[in-house]
């Protein structure tokens, strides 16, 4: 009897003593792959590395070796290599597949670039005008004139990617270059003149709909222009007579009266809108800077003055950060001397610092805010002597510097746009007639590795159009080295 008890214990003992080693040699088995990112977009030319985890049934993640085995299915849009890293290579949609333990994953990857489209019109002249319009998902139109005097056609850039045929949008000739803005929602603001006399004109145009009947404005007028900002947009008009700038408040609803902003004359005047259609306009004469602010609920406010900010020559420009304040004006003195920064809060002046200590006799300075209201601003450090090199600075809006990028060779840029989309920044310039326009993108940390635009011939960029999306439209024309005939093309960055 004792002999069977002990037997028996010892049979249970085991027993239990081998199912455990059991257990804990039996790994729990992975169910599913984790790549590091559920979707991705590059830009073309730009890299970066995925990796994968697996994870067993209760979530846990497993502790074996995975040896993943990385493919793309379109070579062509990018590559792929065994350790994960991913390159942009054209623009286009593919797939990254990832294979290890048995287990499959699948990240779609989107990559950018600049698509250009086939020729959308033809004209007769060295130059080409226009303005390009984005809507805030990347779609949108250009509307451009082959030279002074002619027709004003417009073609739209589709959501495949694709161009609509031109179509005229009025056989009127004007004197002006077109312009046109967007209001959202596939709505656009268009503007055009008639020439003899020029009176300027405003219609509504929808996409894939058509243009409204045009709307005429004063024919005292010897200039006009086009700024917007979300759903709003502001029509600027110099009058002939007393050179004052007038502003109507434009949305899809209609035009409203206009407003008297400034007295002329002047020696420089700017406008710039927010996105939520708030803006700031400035103007100087003689030295004094004058502000007026606008925002759609409460309109215009009252002019406020600041005087010691120049000579009457200066070069001035503005912009206006995402939250309808903090707006910045830069003054240029004449010759050689500091650049000043202007803080512009609740429509004035609030803090002044020296930008940059260079003569800017060639051109003037470009200005730009980025998403985190900083500045990015294009200048050039050619004299009239001497040739210099194009740059870019990151500064506060206190003036404070934070970097500094070159854009390259030591020449003054043929023509150059400075340009916000979303959150980037485009800096697209060139440096001789016959070389390509070089688009340089800053994503408010780094700029990325240049890309080349259109086919590298007499490529001159006429209108630039962000999107809130970061997509980009173009208005590009070549001239093929021939003097006398201007192909119009549509470019679109998606």
């Amino acid at each position: 009897m004792r002999f069977e008890i002990v037997v028996a214990l010892a049979l249970a003992v085991s027993g239990c003593s081998a199912g455990t080693d059991s257990a804990e040699r039996l790994d729990p088995e992975p169910v599913a792959l984790l790549p590091s990112v559920e979707q991705l977009v590059l830009d073309a030319n730009d890299a970066t590395t995925l990796t994968v985890t697996a994870t067993t049934a209760d979530g846990s993640p497993w502790a074996g070796a995975l040896h993943p085995q990385w493919s793309c299915s379109d070579p062509t849009v990018a590559s792929v290599s065994d350790e994960g890293k991913i390159v942009g290579l054209s623009s286009g949609d593919a797939t990254i597949s990832v294979v290890a333990a048995d287990l499959a994953a699948e990240i779609p990857i989107r990559v950018r670039g600049f698509e250009v489209a086939q020729q959308l019109g033809v004209s007769w002249s060295q130059w080409t005008r226009g303005r390009a319009a984005a809507q805030p998902d990347g779609n949108g139109l250009l509307v451009f004139q082959g030279h002074p005097g002619g027709k004003y056609e417009l073609s739209e850039a589709l959501a495949d990617g694709a161009w609509s045929a031109p179509a005229v949008v009025t056989a009127e000739k004007g004197s002006w270059a077109p312009d046109a803005v967007s209001l959202g929602q596939d709505k656009y603001l268009l503007f055009w003149d008639s020439k003899y006399p020029d009176v300027p004109k405003l219609a509504f145009h929808t996409a894939g709909v058509g243009t409204d009947q045009p709307i005429a404005l004063s024919d005292d007028v010897e200039g006009a222009w086009l700024q917007a900002g979300g759903a709003h947009a502001l029509v600027l008009v110099r009058r002939t007579d007393s050179k004052a700038v007038w502003a109507r408040h434009v949305t899809s609803s209609g035009v409203a009266d206009a407003v008297k902003l400034f007295e002329g004359p002047r020696d420089h005047f700017e406008l710039q809108m927010d996105v939520q259609g708030r803006a700031v306009a400035a103007e100087s004469l003689n030295g004094v800077l004058r502000l007026r602010s606008f925002s759609p609920e409460t309109g215009w406010s009252a002019a406020t003055e600041h005087s010691g900010h120049g000579a009457p020559t200066n070069c001035m420009q503005l912009v206006v950060n995402d939250d309808g304040d903090g707006a910045v004006v830069m003054v240029r003195p004449t010759g050689k001397g500091p650049t000043e920064l202007l803080a512009i809060e609740n429509g004035a002046v609030a803090a002044t610092a020296a930008l940059v200590e260079l003569a800017f006799p060639v051109s003037c300075a470009a200005m730009v805010a980025t998403p985190a209201g900083d500045i990015v601003v294009q200048y050039n450090t050619s004299t009239y002597d001497t040739k210099g090199t194009a740059m870019l600075r990151l500064v506060s809006r206190a003036g404070s510097h934070k970097s500094t990028f070159e854009l390259g060779q030591e020449q003054s840029p043929y023509s150059f746009h400075l340009l916000r989309a979303g959150k980037n920044i485009w800096a697209i310039n060139k440096t001789q007639h016959t070389q390509p326009a070089i688009a340089h993108r800053f994503d408010g940390s780094n700029w990325h590795t240049p890309v080349q635009i259109g086919d590298g011939l007499a490529n001159h960029v006429f209108s630039m159009s962000g999107a809130a999306d970061g997509s980009m439209l173009i208005g590009l024309e070549s001239d093929g080295l021939n003097c006398c005939t201007t192909y119009v093309f549509g470019v679109i960055y998606r």
